[in-house]
């Protein structure tokens, strides 16, 4: 099964940097970042959120654990 990349983890990526990044902020391997392109851990959404600016928020990464 090919994963894609959501919209979302997209622009975190845009705007973080680089995934390289993504993982050095949250504490984890970038192997773990590869896997977080169709679905990012709801333990790290906050953090995307805050490391985003509040432009991505926690409700569109996860809409499945946070919603309006």
């Amino acid at each position: 099964m090919v994963w894609m990349e959501t919209e979302a983890f997209k622009k975190v990526v845009e705007i973080v940097g680089s995934k390289a990044e993504i993982a050095r902020q949250c504490g984890v391997t970038g192997q773990h970042i590869q896997k977080w392109k169709s679905r990012v851990p709801a333990i790290h959404v906050v953090k995307l959120e805050k490391l985003t600016g509040g432009e991505v928020r926690r409700e569109e990464l996860r809409p499945d654990v946070f919603y309006d």
